[in-house]
């Protein structure tokens, strides 16, 4: 009986803390900003010139077959760089004539299976 009375009074101990934590913010973590639409319009159009930059010397391989295209967005200042996954792929037709899009924000392209994956999935396989 009294060690599952102890057993309660430390769960409920935890239970405040936990409340208390949960109701006050830390103050070493100050807010985040909230990204402008003049900060994401910026974005956008950089995201569009480096798709641009990269599809102008765009050949398509083979037709009916996505492609991955080297824009660059994909590397942070102390990246290595990804052989195998970039932000931006090509799809071309039976003609091979090329279209260019991005994948989903969080998600990049794997050359190796021709499809938009997490970019965790990317950097974990190893080719």
């Amino acid at each position: 009986m009294t060690r599952a009375l102890t057993l309660t009074t430390l769960l409920c101990a935890l239970a405040i803390t936990v409340t208390a934590c949960d109701r006050h913010p830390s103050p070493s973590s100050p807010p985040t900003p909230q990204t402008t639409k003049a900060e994401k319009a910026e974005k956008a159009e950089k995201a569009a010139a480096a798709l641009a930059k990269a599809a102008a010397d765009f050949k398509c391989p083979s037709p009916s077959a996505r492609f991955m295209i080297d824009d660059g967005t994909n590397r942070g200042p102390n990246q290595p760089v990804r052989t195998n996954c970039t932000t931006a792929y090509a799809t071309c037709d039976a003609q091979s004539q090329a279209v260019f899009d991005h994948c989903p924000s969080g998600q990049v392209f794997d050359k190796r299976f021709s499809i938009c994956v997490v970019k965790d999935a990317c950097d974990e396989v190893r080719s």
